[in-house]
């Protein structure tokens, strides 16, 4: 009999990659989540059994933690009711089982963010063997409410927690069921044609780590493999895995997309123009919420995974040649360049 896995977010842009990775073991029968009858016959259609809700709905999330082998989470990192029915669901399974469930955890490095405002770099590295300064970072700070959740309840299961940075590519999940495309460098591609010109945050000195969908999807099948193998040695609190190959500046992002989509002919010019209040930000980019992303340090090295042999195949500056793709495929899609 496989080993079963229950996984949330199998349409987004982590969740579907991962979901192909999976796939292509050939060793996992994989049950996910979906919204709609039309997505539940396209996922049906690769060999993926579906259950049909949302993260709303405690009772369904609930009992599909208690029958999986085990658990990844990779829709909203912020939905504190998603990540209650799956320990309710979990905690059932020790009771029932004896045995210890397992729930590899989607987070992100927006736990790191400081108040750097584009203003400074910021001099902070974290590494994901620092287990007491990861743990020391405040319950207000991006997705922490829910880390810091998962983590206190962790002695009724093994915990991993995946944190990634900027993640850049064409998503790998399944064609027409999956969102292929991440969220960051678009977002600051979209916003910048609309307004004419790309919106840099502050003096763009913030530094981001990043890496490649693929090389991520690769870390989810490794510490998933250990999970289910149960050797892996650090778990709960000392569960954060960070995935990164490299790091860019924010600002050497904005003028390289200014001068890319000037040079396809997609805006009319190669300056930037600076935000510096929520206001201005608010203006440019059409809601607060995307600040978390674009106008903070969220600097992470990646040690635990490459420990357990993750070999990422992408470099530092592959972050910049797709963001040109990525560029030329949203300023058509638009209707910028033909």
């Amino acid at each position: 009999m496989s080993t079963s896995i229950y996984l949330s977010g199998a349409t987004g842009f982590i969740g579907g990659s991962v979901l192909t990775a999976l796939l292509e073991t050939k060793k996992y029968s994989i049950t996910a989540l979906v919204r709609s009858e039309e997505k539940a016959k396209a996922m049906n259609d690769i060999g993926v059994k579906t259950v049909i809700g949302s993260l709303d709905d405690f009772d369904i999330i609930e009992e599909q933690t208690y029958r999986a082998d085990l658990v990844i989470t990779s829709a909203n990192v912020d939905h504190l009711g998603e990540a209650k029915a799956v320990v309710a669901g979990l905690r059932r399974k020790l009771k029932d089982t004896g045995k210890k469930a397992l729930l590899l955890q989607t987070s992100g490095t927006s736990i790191l963010n400081d108040d750097s405002n584009g203003q400074f770099e910021g001099k902070e590295i974290y590494s994901d063997v620092d287990t007491e300064k990861l743990n020391a970072i405040p319950a207000s700070n991006p997705h922490r409410h829910v880390d810091t959740y998962l983590i206190d309840n962790s002695a009724d299961y093994d915990l991993a927690i995946i944190a990634p940075p900027c993640i850049y590519g064409e998503g790998t999940g399944p064609k027409g069921i999956s969102n292929p495309q991440s969220v960051q460098i678009p977002t600051v591609i979209r916003q910048g044609l609309k307004n004419g010109a790309i919106q840099q945050v502050g003096q763009g000195k913030h530094c981001w780590s990043s890496v490649h969908v693929k090389d991520l999807a690769d870390m989810y099948l490794i510490v998933a493999e250990h999970l289910l193998a149960h050797d892996l040695k650090t778990l709960g609190r000392e569960g954060y895995f960070f995935a990164e190959t490299g790091e860019f500046k924010w600002g050497d992002m904005y003028n390289h997309l200014a001068k890319y989509l000037h040079k396809i002919g997609a805006l009319k010019t190669d300056q930037i123009q600076s935000v510096t209040t929520d206001d201005e930000f608010v203006k440019a980019y059409g809601n607060i919420e995307a600040k978390v992303g674009l106008s903070q340090n969220s600097r992470s090295r990646a040690e635990k995974g490459r420990a357990l042999g993750w070999k990422p195949t992408h470099k530092s500056e592959d972050v910049f040649t797709d963001a040109e793709r990525e560029a030329r495929l949203i300023a058509k899609q638009l209707g910028y360049i033909q």
